[in-house]
């Protein structure tokens, strides 16, 4: 049992190399619930954190751009949101089909990593934009 935990605290833990608050509030919360459900709400305690905060970026890199960026921005966005939706179903079908509970946190965590990688990417675009 404390290899399986092991296990899913490194998987959940290593999830990208740069560390934010809210990945450092998503380790705290799982170093004090490491049952499965425990790190499975925390996990997606964080991915509602990285999505709110994915608006505010998106918001925040709208408003410095030009009227035809604000479009393709757009666009790229309402891409971005089917893509992730069919991925998470995809996430779901291929966690789902394996034994063991341990994979539950793991889908949670690779559902989160989604936003997170979004989240990002837009902050990133932000930060060459605003100047």
């Amino acid at each position: 049992m404390k290899f399986k935990i092991l296990i899913i605290l490194v998987v959940l833990m290593s999830s990208n190399a740069f560390s934010s608050p809210i990945d450092d509030e998503m380790k705290e919360c799982i170093s004090t619930n490491q049952t499965t459900a425990g790190m499975t709400n925390c996990t997606y305690e964080a991915m509602e954190k990285w999505d709110v905060e994915l608006n505010i970026v998106y918001q925040d890199l709208r408003s410095h751009l030009s009227e035809d960026a604000r479009v393709t921005l757009l666009a790229a966005q309402r891409s971005w949101i089917k893509y992730k939706d069919l991925e998470i179903e995809n996430i779901a079908e291929i966690y789902g089909s394996l034994e063991g509970t341990m994979y539950i946190p793991m889908r949670a965590n690779a559902i989160m990593k989604i936003t997170k990688k979004r989240a990002l990417e837009l902050k990133s675009y932000l930060t060459l934009v605003d100047k």
